[in-house]
């Protein structure tokens, strides 16, 4: 065995240490792997490199850099496939009115200054079913999520309702509601509360202005609801409930530095106005 050393230019000590290492790498890796199946069951269509932060927000200790933990999720199928969208049209186009959108090229600097909503459908019992979607577009915290058989005012409502009862009341007065030219946003039951809650009404002009608010019907409907497969109403109802934990508990956020939503919200809570990070909103009149 002696000349085996020799001939490989390596002691006994130093081919012993290279063999623990390799094992310690395997017994690392196979650890890593467990953990990433497991949060692949409640995440089935995050990115690598959002895993990678979101375990870390969590508090995972994760031994290798970035790139490394994207070519082990390679190497080991774990990567998520790249979806198509397929989004049926929601909005009737008859709530325009007279309003006009007031966030363009807007800088806002904290929570419930603009809220976001729409309407997309989800395939649900052989039929479409519709879910109303609330969020903060400065947190991009997901604040409802209301499931429904029906496109009715009062569904929009229900999701608006969960929204307004996550904060204090107070902290949505002179908020802007922006919305697309749905007729559902221009009932007068729903801009009765936005006017008791002393909220603005902004209208996007094209689905594109209210570009935020389809991009969180995607992750909702593409990246989790559709995996976990809800087969009635009920389901549904729990299904949108556990979405919104994950999404604003778990999930890392690019555009806010790669951490969770409530991470982000308790961090700026304890900042003063001023030192709070700006968000520029895409100026469409400027641009297109």
């Amino acid at each position: 065995m002696e000349s085996l050393y020799t001939i490989i230019g390596k002691t006994r000590q130093a081919v012993y240490s290279a063999s623990e290492r390799k094992a310690n790498k395997i017994k690392l890796e196979s650890s890593l792997l467990e953990l990433i199946r497991a949060w692949r069951r409640s995440h089935p269509e995050m990115g690598s490199r959002v895993m990678f932060h979101s375990l870390k927000a969590k508090g995972v200790d994760i031994p290798i850099g970035i790139n490394a933990f994207e070519e082990l999720m390679s190497s080991h199928n774990l990567t998520a496939r790249t979806l198509k969208r397929f989004i049926p049209l929601t909005s009737d186009g008859k709530g325009l009115g007279n309003y006009k959108n007031l966030i363009n090229g807007l800088e806002i600097n904290n929570i419930c200054q603009v809220i976001v909503t729409d309407i997309t459908y989800f395939w649900l019992s052989g039929k479409w079913s519709h879910l109303f979607v609330v969020k903060d577009l400065y947190s991009q915290r997901l604040l409802g999520l209301y499931p429904s058989w029906d496109m009715k005012a009062e569904s929009a409502l229900s999701a608006l309702n969960q929204a307004l009862s996550f904060h204090d009341k107070k902290s949505f007065e002179k908020c802007i509601h922006h919305s697309d030219n749905g007729s559902q946003y221009n009932a007068l039951i729903y801009r009765k509360t936005l006017e008791k809650n002393k909220m603005i009404i902004s209208r996007a002009e094209s689905c594109k202005q209210n570009g935020s608010c389809e991009q969180m019907n995607h992750i909702v409907k593409n990246m989790y609801l559709r995996h976990m497969a809800p087969q009635n109403m009920a389901e549904l109802i729990k299904a949108c409930k556990k979405v919104k934990r994950l999404m604003n508990k778990e999930r890392a956020v690019e555009q806010l530095g790669y951490i969770t939503v409530e991470t982000f919200e308790n961090k700026i809570a304890e900042m003063k106005p001023d030192s709070r990070p700006k968000k520029q909103l895409y100026d469409f009149t400027k641009n297109g």
